[in-house]
């Protein structure tokens, strides 16, 4: 297969482009750039101008913020996600975006994507639905900080094994998560002692377990 044939392959598989007819996702996948990140390698930062959308393709992607050296991440990316200039009210950037792994995205231009969005309009639906759902997702995320610590934690743990459980094509498999204490605490505004004594005691209290997958839900 070569690489714009893998690219369609990719792209014909991305829930936010089901529809489109063959003709033009073959001029899209020839626009899509290709770009492979280590781990820990920045993608983009803030103030920085973003005129791209993002796609994971292999990989994971953390996107926070930080102030005074400490960092807040508000989401955790895998394989499908879109990222990057996608706000339409400025084209600077207002956060990192970080592989955590080695990791693969797609890159599109911003006028390309949007191309696309604007002359399907149920494309655009689909955007704006994929859109309105983060941001629900972050405001639970919000509201749940009210939670005890115990439960953030749970919570947490919770949103990232269904996250990382799907695959891209919508089929589950049952996955631990792989985390450290400190990346936990960065999700959960803990401090990364308050977690490992947490954890400590969800394990005794058997509503986790710790093996090679990872942390796994009980």
């Amino acid at each position: 297969m070569n690489m714009k044939n893998n690219k369609l392959w990719y792209l014909k598989n991305l829930d936010i482009f089901e529809g489109i007819p063959e003709d033009e996702m073959m001029e899209l996948a020839g626009k899509v750039q290709e770009c492979m990140f280590s781990k820990d390698e920045l993608i983009y930062s803030p103030d920085e101008a973003i005129q791209s959308i993002y796609v994971v393709k292999r990989g994971e992607v953390r996107l926070y913020h930080s102030k005074n050296g400490k960092r807040n991440v508000f989401d955790v990316l895998g394989p499908g996600s879109l990222f990057g200039g996608i706000a339409f009210n400025s084209d600077k950037s207002t956060h990192f975006a970080q592989a955590t792994h080695p990791t693969k995205v797609c890159i599109f231009s911003e006028q390309d994507f949007l191309g696309v969005l604007t002359k399907r309009p149920e494309l655009m639906l689909r955007f704006i639905k994929k859109v309105t759902g983060k941001i629900q997702e972050y405001e639970n995320r919000l509201k749940g900080r009210a939670d005890s610590a115990e439960d953030v934690i749970l919570t947490e743990l919770t949103r990232l094994q269904e996250k990382r459980s799907q695959s891209l094509f919508g089929k589950w498999k049952a996955n631990g998560v792989h985390i450290t204490h400190e990346e936990l605490a960065e999700l959960t505004g803990l401090n990364r002692v308050t977690v490992t004594r947490l954890l400590k005691r969800l394990k005794e209290q058997k509503k986790i377990a710790t093996t090679k997958a990872g942390i796994e839900l009980l």
